[in-house]
C-alpha cells in the first residue's frame, strides 16, 4: 500500500512526507548526540564508554582512522563527559591552561552550546562551576559559580590545543585536569530501548530519539513540533507502520539535508562563512540539521569561526585527481587563540574524515606550519599528486576523491565576525608553479 491514501490506522501513517521530513529535520541532531549518548554510558564495547559523569581522553590528535565524530579537527585532544541533571548538581571543574587554550562547552542534546568557557572567560588560572538543570529547586551556595542547564541531559565537551606530538605530554597532564562530580550518589540508569545493534535504522531512530525527548522535552515555544512529533511517531509510541515508514524514508531525508548545504550557507568566493547563530540555533533547524551530518558539536561564533569549501574559483567540485592553489593571507588569519587549514576526504554519507597521505599531513596551522614565502605570497598546493621536493613544504595531499577545505579560527578578530575579511578562492591549476 502507497504512503499516500492510507485510510486506516492512526495519525501517523495519515501524516505527509513532507511532515516526516519536517520531524527529521527537527529531530536528527537529537538522534546524533542520543548515539553519542548510547555509547558512552551503555554500550561498554565502545571505546568512548565511560558511565555518567566521567570524562573519556582522546590522548592523541586525531588521524586519518579516526572516525568517531566527523570532521575532527587536529589540533586538540578532545575530552567527553555526559551528566544527568535530573538527579541533582554536578561541581565541574577547569583545570589551569599552562599558558595554552582550553575550552569546555556544554552541549544539551539539541546540539546547542548553552555554555562556553575558556581561559578568556574563567582566567588561566581554571575555576569550579556547579552545574544545575533547569528545575533544580536549590539552595545554592552563595559562594559559588552556577550555571543553569536548559535540560537534564547535558555533554561536557573539551578541547585542549597541543602545538605537536613532542607537546602532548605537557597537554596531556592540562586535559586530565578537567572533571566532573555528581554532589549526590545517581541511581542507575534504565538501558535506553534501542541497543544500536539494529539492522532496521527507523527503528533505532525512533526508540534513540523518542528516550532523549522524553527526558530532554522541547520548550513551549516549539509547541507546534510538538504536535509533529508525536504525528510521526517520536513521542514515544511509534506503531510498526511508522517505524517501517521512517526506515523507507530516511536515506532520502539525509541526502536533501547534503543537498542544501548551498541554500543554507551562500558561499562567497566559493568559501561558505560560519552563521551567527552556528552552535546556539534557535529555530533554524535546516542549520542545524546540516550541521549535525557535517560539523557536530561546532562551537559558536565568538568562540570559533569555521569556513569551508568544496568548490574551485569556478564553482567545480574539489577532487584530488586535480591540482590545486589556495594564496593564503600574508597578514595571517585574524584570530587571537589559533587558526589551522585542514583538509578532508567526503563521504557518500555526507560524513567528513581526514584522509590517509604519505606525509601524515592533514593540516597547515599557525603554530607548526612548514609552508614558506614564495615571490610574496603563500601558495598552498592541494593535490593528490607530489609536487617537486622544492615544493613539498607547502603540499596539503588530498585522496584520489572528493575533498573539502575546513578554516578554523578561535577567538575570531571583529574583522572575521563582521565579514570583513575573506579568503581568496581555490583555483585549478595545469602544474605545479615555484
Amino acid at each position: 500500500m502507497s504512503h499516500t491514501g492510507m485510510a486506516e490506522a492512526g495519525a501517523g501513517e495519515r501524516a505527509s512526507d513532507d511532515d516526516f521530513f519536517a520531524a527529521f529535520e527537527f529531530a536528527f541532531p537529537v538522534y546524533e548526540m542520543a548515539k553519542l549518548r548510547h555509547k558512552a554510558l551503555h554500550d561498554r564495547s565502545d571505546p568512548a564508554w565511560t558511565g555518567l559523569d566521567v570524562y573519556w581522553h582522546q590522548e592523541t590528535l586525531a588521524t586519518a582512522d579516526d572516525r568517531w565524530v566527523t570532521t575532527p579537527n587536529i589540533d586538540t585532544l578532545y575530552s567527553v563527559a555526559w551528566v544527568d541533571l535530573a538527579q541533582g548538581p554536578v561541581r565541574l571543574t577547569i583545570p589551569p591552561s599552562e599558558g595554552r587554550y582550553v575550552n569546555l562547552a556544554l552541549l544539551d542534546v539539541y546540539t546547542n552550546n548553552f555554555a562556553c568557557l575558556s581561559q578568556r572567560d574563567v582566567g588561566s588560572g581554571g575555576a569550579d562551576l556547579l552545574l544545575v538543570g533547569p528545575t533544580w529547586p536549590g539552595p545554592l551556595p552563595a559562594d559559588q559559580k552556577v550555571i543553569r542547564a536548559p535540560f537534564d541531559d547535558v555533554m561536557l565537551f573539551a578541547r585542549t590545543l597541543v602545538d605537536d606530538d613532542a607537546d602532548l605530554p605537557a597537554a596531556r597532564r592540562v586535559q586530565h585536569g578537567f572533571r566532573a562530580a555528581a554532589l549526590a550518589a545517581h541511581e542507575p540508569e534504565a538501558m535506553t530501548p534501542a541497543l544500536m545493534r539494529s539492522d532496521d535504522a527507523g527503528r533505532d531512530f525512533v526508540a534513540l530519539v523518542a528516550a532523549a525527548l522524553c527526558r530532554n522535552p522541547p520548550p513551549p515555544y516549539e509547541s507546534d513540533h510538538l504536535a509533529l512529533l508525536e504525528r510521526v511517531g517520536l513521542s514515544g509510541s511509534a506503531s510498526a507502520q511508522q517505524i517501517e515508514r521512517w526506515s523507507a524514508l530516511l536515506p532520502g531525508f539525509l541526502a536533501r539535508i547534503r543537498e542544501s548545504a548551498r541554500s543554507v550557507n551562500v558561499p562567497i568566493d566559493q568559501w561558505t562563512y560560519s552563521a551567527r547563530n552556528l552552535g546556539d540555533f534557535g529555530t533554524s533547524y535546516r542549520l542545524r540539521a546540516l550541521t549535525a551530518l557535517r560539523g557536530l558539536l561546532a562551537l559558536p561564533a565568538s568562540e570559533a569561526v569555521y569556513l569551508g569549501t568544496e568548490f574551485d574559483a569556478d564553482d567545480r567540485a574539489l577532487h584530488g585527481e586535480n591540482l590545486y592553489c589556495l594564496d593564503l593571507p600574508d597578514e595571517g588569519v585574524p584570530a587571537d587563540a589559533f587558526w589551522s587549514l585542514t583538509l578532508y576526504e567526503k563521504m557518500p554519507s555526507g560524513a567528513s574524515f581526514l584522509a590517509h597521505n604519505p606525509l601524515n599531513r592533514y593540516a597547515f596551522t599557525d603554530r607548526n606550519s612548514t609552508l614558506r614565502v614564495v615571490d610574496g605570497r603563500i601558495p598552498v598546493w592541494v593535490s593528490h599528486r607530489r609536487p617537486p621536493a622544492a615544493l613539498e613544504s607547502n603540499w596539503l595531499p588530498a585522496p584520489p576523491a572528493p575533498f573539502r577545505l575546513a578554516l578554523r579560527a578561535y577567538h575570531p578578530h571583529p574583522d572575521l565576525l563582521a565579514g570583513r575579511f575573506r579568503m581568496k578562492p581555490v583555483v585549478k591549476m595545469e602544474s605545479f608553479e615555484s
